[in-house]
């Protein structure tokens, strides 16, 4: 079984019996500086239903089969939950901006981190208090 197979090669990184945050958060790197990590943590949490740092395969594969395997009402819900930093059932600019910048090599282009590295806080402040 090819999920067996990622188990046991991601665990076999980690201590053996099971895929520790660090290894889990290797393969779910984000490019950027400041979100490096951020919604992989979130992930490894979601993934993590028994609270204990590590994922055995029981975590793993419950991981895996309640985001592939569900409706995509369920799919969108858990990928909202993954961006809503803030657990306040909104997404902000701020949210939004770690979003595109975590993803912007995947979908958008390298172009969109230029962009917004130059949006600094003052910036980002004033499109708040003006959004048009």
């Amino acid at each position: 079984m090819l999920i067996q197979l990622l188990f046991n090669d991601l665990s076999k990184k980690s201590t053996g019996d099971s895929i520790s945050k660090e290894t889990f958060l290797s393969v779910y790197q984000f490019p950027v500086t400041f979100t490096k990590g951020l919604l992989g943590e979130r992930l490894f949490y979601y993934f993590d239903t028994k609270r204990t740092g590590f994922l055995d395969f029981e975590c793993f594969l419950t991981g895996l089969l309640n985001y592939c395997a569900c409706p995509l009402d369920r799919k969108c819900k858990v990928i909202f939950d993954l961006c809503d930093l803030k657990n306040d059932l909104m997404l902000d600019l701020s949210e939004l901006l770690v979003i595109v910048i975590s993803t912007k090599h995947t979908l958008l282009g390298p172009e969109i981190l230029t962009r917004t590295e130059l949006a600094d806080q003052d910036t980002v402040n004033q499109r708040r208090s003006n959004p048009y």
